[in-house]
């Protein structure tokens, strides 16, 4: 039998360049090119499950909110949540949409914190309820994953008049495990068409050029969540919520939309309106992440003229020597606030939209520090450490000043420059003296 001869060498040579090509292919591709997500759950909270007609701590749910689960009125912010499992260790986007008007009148104008009124404390929010299995075995999210997250400020909207009726302490929520997730940011995808306006950073679909205003017709924004796995397999989660778009009341959109409806989220008719998580890393992979959409029925939001539109701004000044831990708040109100701290060299923090009423503004003094509070307008009673405040469709800010010991003078770089030439000219002419002696001797 004729045996056929292999050739070992042609061989190998074209494993060798299959392997190198695999190799230069693998090299010069981005490594996120290849990211994959895991399990994704998203959520948004029904806070009246009971249909008692009253805010009820959140029950999360990726169905729709409506007359029978929901208590929101215009002002509100309707929280949602995401958990994604993100397989690689790399920067990532997550990109989100929300409806910014339907026929005319505004939906959700904008973006803000899942703790804004009417689910403001950590047991309205409720969290870390009603996790999906892949969370729930996880272990991950207690109230110390939550309390952890990193919050990334949701910048002003450039199209429109949207900065106008914006309000403060607009911030995504995120926690991360393994974590942290570092880099955290909010930004706008540039979206702009052109045209008269040339607004770089506007993510409104459609662009109008010039910007619409009360006449968007059906529109949308988009937003981008960027952030750094620290690991392979990070769960990585989400808290952020919708405004419920005000009419004609401070802060909203007034009237003339819709051939002369009220502007406000209440008057859309019975169609709903949403957020959805659109796409994951869209700059490079753009991966889809199906129809992961929350919305909210139209024609069940009590047209009430608005909803609380009070804020509180607190800021803290320190005179002297900062202490070694923060400064500790609290305000009391029918409508409870979680705790919070201020910065131990100072800091602010403002509070709202918040339902009018009488609100206690108080913090925690500490030894060798004299105090003081005032506030703009003038509270109606105060203490050294206290401010009884009016909220009524206004804006009050309170300052507390404390006053330490004195900061310990430390030299400047330049004076520590000074000192060191000092010395070094003080060594020379020692060893000068000390030279001529030796030669003297």
């Amino acid at each position: 039998m004729r045996m056929r001869r292999t050739r070992p060498i042609r061989n190998s040579m074209y494993g060798g360049v299959l392997l190198g090509l695999a190799f230069l292919i693998g090299f010069l591709t981005p490594p996120n090119v290849f990211a994959q997500v895991g399990a994704i759950d998203f959520q948004q909270c029904q806070n009246d499950q009971g249909n008692t007609n009253s805010v009820q701590n959140c029950v999360w749910v990726d169905g729709g909110i409506n007359a029978n689960n929901g208590f929101y009125k215009e002002g509100d912010a309707v929280p949602q949540r995401l958990f994604i499992q993100v397989d690689t260790a790399n920067p990532h986007t997550l990109r989100f949409m929300h409806d910014f008007s339907r026929a005319d009148i505004y939906a959700y104008d904008f973006l803000t914190d899942a703790k804004a009124v009417p689910q403001n404390s950590d047991t309205l929010l409720n969290p870390c309820a009603n996790l999906p299995n892949f969370v729930l075995n996880s272990g991950a999210c207690t109230a110390a994953f939550f309390t952890a997250a990193a919050t990334a400020t949701i910048p002003s909207d450039p199209f429109d008049s949207v900065s106008l009726v914006e309000t403060a302490g607009r911030v995504f929520r995120v926690a991360c495990s393994p974590g942290p997730c570092t880099g955290v940011s909010v930004t706008f995808p540039s979206l702009d068409g052109g045209g008269v306006d040339l607004d770089p950073g506007e993510s409104h679909d459609p662009d109008s050029d010039p910007d619409c205003f009360q006449d968007c017709g059906n529109s949308t924004v988009f937003i981008d969540l960027n952030f750094t796995t620290p690991s392979a397999d990070t769960l990585v989660a989400v808290w952020f919520a919708g405004h419920l778009a005000l009419g004609n009341v401070a802060g909203g959109w007034g009237t003339g939309c819709d051939g002369g409806t009220d502007c406000g989220a209440s008057s859309i008719s019975g169609a709903p309106f949403s957020i959805q998580l659109s796409s994951f890393d869209p700059a490079t992979t753009d991966t889809s992440l199906g129809n992961r959409t929350n919305q909210l029925q139209g024609g069940i939001l009590p047209s009430v003229g608005g909803g609380p539109t009070g804020f509180i701004t607190v800021i803290k000044q320190v005179i002297g020597q900062a202490p070694g831990s923060p400064w500790e708040f609290s305000i009391s109100n029918s409508t409870p606030i979680d705790p919070f701290t201020l910065p131990a060299a100072g800091g602010t923090l403002s509070f709202g939209p918040l339902e009018a009423g009488t609100y206690i503004i108080s913090e925690t003094g500490k030894a060798g520090f004299t105090s003081s509070v005032s506030c703009d307008p003038q509270a109606s009673t105060t203490t050294s450490t206290s401010a009884e405040v009016e909220i009524d469709d206004n804006e009050v800010t309170c300052t507390f000043i404390n006053t330490g010991p004195p900061v310990e003078a430390i030299p400047t770089l330049s004076e520590w420059g000074m000192i060191g030439m000092a010395l070094l000219l003080a060594a020379v002419a020692l060893w000068y003296l000390r030279s001529r002696s030796v030669l003297r001797t």
